[in-house]
């Protein structure tokens, strides 16, 4: 009972609302959205996914942790406005987003000589354009009620180390270390803070399907 009071203490997040997007796919999303609630925020738990959701999310929320399921799709700007709803509703200031939702399947990784304007596009539409808006809305709602907070993207290693097959995945994941830059910068006097986690390749429910399907490949 101490370590979970001292967790909860350390990170002073009780009582404030966090917003997680992608936090529905049972990997690194859901991970996060446990370990914020267990340090005692509400969480905004975000995922395209109303399945997902029912499966990863609401376990959790029956262990008693804050969690405010949102099916929405953060790519949009209804869904970005459906989830600023729910956090304005929730029970306690907000405090922070977790960006999460983005990644790329496998038929994505291919030759920087066969992408394709559609492939392109949607690997920037899911990772850069989604982290972006996201933060431009969560700091925009921070800065209007004069609430400081933190912003988090977790970008890739595949965004600081060359990565063969992976130029849009990549570029996207290197994108979104400028634009953390960038929003740190301008929203540091707001006392808002703007940093990215940059994993490497991690074990989740999605690269455990890759690897089955395609192990030569992955």
């Amino acid at each position: 009972m101490a370590d979970h009071e001292d967790h909860v203490n350390l990170l002073g997040l009780a009582g404030r609302v966090v917003v997680v997007s992608g936090a529905g796919g049972g990997g690194i999303g859901t991970t996060v959205a446990a370990m914020t609630a267990r340090a005692g925020a509400t969480v905004i738990a975000v995922s395209r996914s109303k399945e997902n959701l029912d499966e990863h999310i609401a376990p959790l929320a029956q262990q008693g942790l804050a969690m405010v399921p949102v099916a929405a799709d953060a790519s949009t700007d209804e869904g970005i406005a459906t989830v600023i709803d729910h956090a304005r509703q929730a029970d306690g200031d907000l405090y922070g987003l977790v960006n999460v939702a983005g990644g790329a399947e496998p038929s994505t990784w291919m030759p920087s000589t066969r992408v394709t304007r559609a492939d392109w596009r949607k690997i920037f539409a899911d990772n850069l354009e989604t982290a972006f808006f996201m933060s431009q809305a969560v700091a925009s709602e921070l800065v209007r009620r004069q609430l400081q907070g933190s912003i988090v993207s977790i970008s890739s290693i595949s965004g600081m180390n060359t990565a063969p097959f992976h130029i849009a995945y990549g570029t996207a994941k290197a994108a979104i270390t400028a634009m953390t830059r960038t929003m740190a910068l301008e929203l540091a006097q707001a006392g808002i803070r703007v940093n990215a986690v940059a994993p490497g390749v991690t074990e989740t429910v999605a690269s455990r399907t890759y690897v089955d399907e395609d192990p030569e490949r992955v």
